[in-house]
C-alpha cells in the first residue's frame, strides 16, 4: 500500500509538470490567457538580450521560430530551437523557463494588424473606405470604356508616327554610337584607374611614412616629403595621358599602421612587394572583421529597449493625448514575419499598447 502511495505521488507530479509545460500560464504573470495575443517574428526580432542567453547557452542551436506574447499589462518572447525546446523570456528579454517540445500558439489568438493588415479575429471587418472604393470603381469602369474606344483609334496614328521616328532614331543613334563608344573607352580607362585607387585605400589600414618614394612608369622617382608632393604624380599623368601603368612604391618604405590591437599606431618597415602585399591582405581581414562587428551590433539594436526619446512622435503624440496623466516605461519595436512593423509600448498605470507602422493604436 505504500509503495502504491508514493507510486500515485509521481504519476501525480508527472501530470502537474506537464500540464505547466502545455499551459504556459505563468509566462505572463497575472495575465488572464484569453487576454493574451501572440505575433510571429522575423527572429533577429526576438529581444536581444534573449538572443544572447541563446547564443551563451545553446551556442550549437538555431532559432526556428520566435513569438512575442502580449497581454493588458506585460509582454514577453517565446523561441523554438533547432533542438525542438522551446525557451520563454519576459518582457525584459530574461529567461524563465524551458518545455522539451516547442511553443504551442495555438493556445492564443493572433494578433491583429489594425486596418486590414493580415491577423484574424476582430479589427478584419470591411471599413467605409472599402466601401467607397468599389463605388469609385464602378464609374471608374465606366470612364475606362470610353477611353478604350478612344485608344483604339489614336493607335493606328500613333503606330506610323513611331515607324518614321524609329527611322530617324536609328540613323541618329548609329552615329551617337560611334561616339559614345570612344567616349566609353575614355572613361573606363579613367574608371578602372580610379577603382584600384578606391579599392586600394578602402582595404588600407596604414598609411606611408614621408618621406618616401615612388617609381613612375618611365622609371623616374618622385620623392614624397609632404602631402602637397602627391599633386607631382597626378602631373606627371597629366603629361603622359597615354600611359596605362601605375606608379609603383621605392621599397624599403616605412608604414604606420592606422589602428592596431594596442590601440598604438604601430611602425613596421616593409623591404619588398610581397611585403606589401601581406600588409594589404591583413587589412582586409580587418575589414571583414569591422563589416561583421558592426552587422552584429546592427543585430543588438533590432527589438532593443527603447527609452522616451527614442520612441515616435506620433504615439507619444497619442499617448499624451489619451493618457496623459501616465507616463511611459519602454517601448520596443519589432517586425513579424510577415514584415509588418509593431510598437510595443508599456505604461506605468495603463498597462501595454501597440500601435501599427502608421501610428494607428491597436485596440
Amino acid at each position: 500500500m505504500k509503495y502504491l502511495n508514493i507510486l500515485s505521488i509521481l504519476i501525480f507530479s508527472l501530470i502537474i509538470i506537464s500540464c505547466n509545460q502545455l499551459e504556459d500560464s505563468f509566462n505572463l504573470p497575472g495575465e488572464d490567457k484569453n487576454d493574451i495575443v501572440y505575433y510571429e517574428l522575423k527572429n533577429d526580432y526576438l529581444a536581444p538580450e534573449s538572443r544572447e542567453f541563446i547564443e551563451g547557452n545553446f551556442p550549437s542551436e538555431s532559432i526556428n521560430s520566435s513569438y512575442i506574447l502580449i497581454g493588458k499589462d506585460s509582454y514577453g518572447f517565446e523561441a523554438d530551437l533547432s533542438n525542438e525546446m522551446s525557451l520563454s523570456f519576459d518582457e525584459d528579454g530574461v529567461f524563465r523557463f524551458n518545455r522539451d517540445h516547442p511553443f504551442i500558439k495555438e493556445r492564443y489568438s493572433k494578433g491583429i494588424y489594425g486596418f486590414n493588415r493580415g491577423g484574424g479575429g476582430k479589427g478584419d471587418k470591411e471599413d467605409e473606405g472599402d466601401k467607397e472604393k468599389k463605388d469609385r470603381d464602378k464609374g471608374d469602369k465606366e470612364k475606362d470604356e470610353g477611353d478604350r474606344e478612344k485608344k483604339d483609334r489614336d493607335k493606328g496614328d500613333k503606330e506610323k508616327d513611331e515607324g518614321d521616328r524609329e527611322k530617324k532614331d536609328r540613323d541618329e543613334g548609329d552615329k551617337e554610337k560611334d561616339e559614345g563608344d570612344r567616349e566609353k573607352k575614355d572613361r573606363d580607362k579613367g574608371d578602372k584607374e580610379k577603382d584600384e585607387d578606391k579599392n586600394y585605400k578602402s582595404e588600407r589600414c596604414f598609411e606611408f611614412i614621408m618621406p618616401y618614394s615612388v617609381i613612375m612608369p618611365d622609371s623616374s622617382i618622385i620623392s614624397i616629403a609632404e602631402e602637397n608632393d602627391m599633386e607631382k604624380i597626378k602631373t606627371w599623368y597629366d603629361d603622359n595621358p597615354n600611359t596605362k601603368k601605375r606608379h609603383k612604391i621605392q621599397f624599403p618604405v616605412d608604414i604606420k599602421f592606422l589602428v592596431s590591437k594596442s590601440g598604438e599606431n604601430k611602425v613596421e618597415t616593409l623591404s619588398s612587394p610581397k611585403d606589401l602585399k601581406k600588409v594589404m591582405e591583413f587589412c582586409k581581414g580587418g575589414m571583414e572583421k569591422f563589416k561583421e562587428d558592426r552587422k552584429r551590433k546592427g543585430k543588438k539594436d533590432k527589438c532593443k529597449k527603447q527609452d522616451i526619446s527614442e520612441i515616435e512622435e506620433c504615439i507619444k503624440d497619442y499617448i499624451s493625448q489619451n493618457f496623459s496623466d501616465d507616463e511611459i516605461v519602454h517601448a520596443r519595436t519589432v517586425v513579424t514575419k510577415d514584415d509588418v512593423t509593431l510598437h510595443i509600448v508599456k505604461l506605468k498605470e495603463n498597462g501595454i499598447l501597440k500601435f501599427n507602422e502608421d501610428c494607428h493604436f491597436i485596440d
